[in-house]
């Protein structure tokens, strides 16, 4: 039964987080010092070297033109009948540039509230861009039924979401020897085959004879979206030396014309980090935006692969795990000492949405598609945290969470 692999998925985690720091003198935005301050309001970021943004008015009309990454909010927490809780964390980050459209990662269907999420979000996204989205290119990061599990119903869900008769896919194959989780008598719960399977059933009944042409499952080279230009790494079908299939995930840069990088982790965990900053992203370093590997848990997001990176703002498409205790610290202890925004797509209910500007180096950062709303960066400093439906955490002032599970705020 589909629904009970995503309840051995995601189902309470347990976080460990590592940590790191860093000076913040090779950055500047519109108020360092409400950054290190802790950004507890609302704030929209913007990166220009002419001065403060200019407010946009109430109301404005969707520039169908504009370049944006748009992370789409695929999370969801509720209270069990026994009184615990379980959390589901998805990936689903859609691009668009000059009206061409492109998707990495699809989320997942069947679990709480995700699926419903997820759809209304594309629904909205769809009605802003004259009603209907083309994907000119579509990535599955790897095969974990929270990257990739919703696309066997995604078209079906969302008619105004299609793929172009032109659409690029990168896609590995899944290897059942490369084991979601390095215990294998754990393997069994998180086999992934299924996810694989349906996929490729899906593009095989949308393409047929020609899917060789549009499907690549190794390095495609350099992919062009409008103003975008993606680079792949991570792209050989075995990458992870580490045995874990969130290891082997599809690592993308994507490049703006403005100068302004984004580097999207999939579900990367330390042990990748590290073979990739000794060998594909030697020279890669100060990226702009980055989205953390594996929802912002502890996972991922080490000590010396944050000091290369040195992003300005990170990503975390996860629930609290920013918060979770690790080595060295929480994510958002680290990215404090690195004077960087952080950004939940949970805490931000219509997804994280990254506005690319015209000036070298200009992005803004809103809550959903239109825009409109400043985007809410993580709280950083010690106290309650408010998540949805009256639940709460409390951090410390190290930025860990200290209560051993979410509490009730009433």
């Amino acid at each position: 039964m589909k629904i009970s692999r995503y309840w051995l998925l995601c189902v309470v985690f347990t976080l460990l987080l590592s940590a790191c720091g860093r000076s913040q003198d090779s950055w500047t935005s519109r108020d360092e010092e409400s950054l290190a301050a802790a950004g507890t309001e609302s704030e929209t970021e913007t990166y220009a070297p002419d001065g403060p943004e200019e407010e946009m008015e109430a109301g404005a009309q969707i520039d169908q033109e504009a370049d944006r990454l748009y992370f789409l909010n695929g999370n969801d927490i509720s209270v069990n009948e026994d009184g615990g809780l379980t959390r589901v964390q998805s990936d689903c980050i859609v691009l668009r540039s000059n009206g061409q459209y492109g998707m990495i990662d699809t989320g997942l269907d069947g679990f709480g509230g995700v699926q419903e999420r997820l759809t209304q979000q594309l629904q909205v996204l769809a009605q802003e861009n004259g009603g209907q989205i083309s994907l000119d290119f579509l990535i599955i990061t790897h095969a974990h039924m929270d990257h990739g599990g919703y696309f066997a119903e995604l078209f079906d869900e969302n008619p105004y979401v299609t793929l172009s008769e032109d659409c690029r896919i990168f896609m590995k194959p899944y290897e059942d020897n490369n084991p979601s989780y390095s215990d294998p008598e754990a393997e069994p719960l998180y086999n992934n085959a299924q996810v694989y399977e349906e996929n490729m059933e899906v593009l095989t009944e949308r393409y047929g004879d020609e899917l060789s042409s549009h499907l690549w499952q190794e390095n495609p080279g350099e992919w062009q979206l409008g103003d975008f230009t993606l680079t792949f790494y991570n792209t050989a079908p075995e990458a992870a030396e580490s045995g874990r299939l969130n290891d082997n995930s599809i690592v993308t840069l994507v490049t703006h014309t403005n100068g302004t990088t984004a580097l999207l982790m999939g579900d990367c965990e330390l042990s990748a980090e590290d073979n990739l900053i000794a060998g594909e992203l030697s020279g890669l370093g100060n990226v702009d935006i980055l989205k953390a590997g594996h929802h912002g848990m502890g996972t991922s997001s080490g000590i010396t692969f944050l000091e290369q990176m040195g992003p300005k703002t990170v990503i975390a498409t996860g629930i609290e795990g920013m918060y979770g205790q690790g080595y060295g610290g929480s994510l958002a202890a680290k990215c404090r000492d690195l004077g960087a925004a952080l950004y939940s797509t949970y805490q931000n209910d219509r997804g994280v949405a990254v506005d690319f500007g015209d000036e070298e180096g200009e992005y803004q950062i809103y809550n959903g598609s239109a825009c409109e709303e400043r985007a809410e960066t993580c709280p950083m400093e010690s106290g309650w945290i408010e998540l949805e439906d009256g639940l709460r955490i409390f951090v410390d002032d190290s930025l860990v969470k200290t209560e051993e599970e979410i509490q009730s705020a009433q």
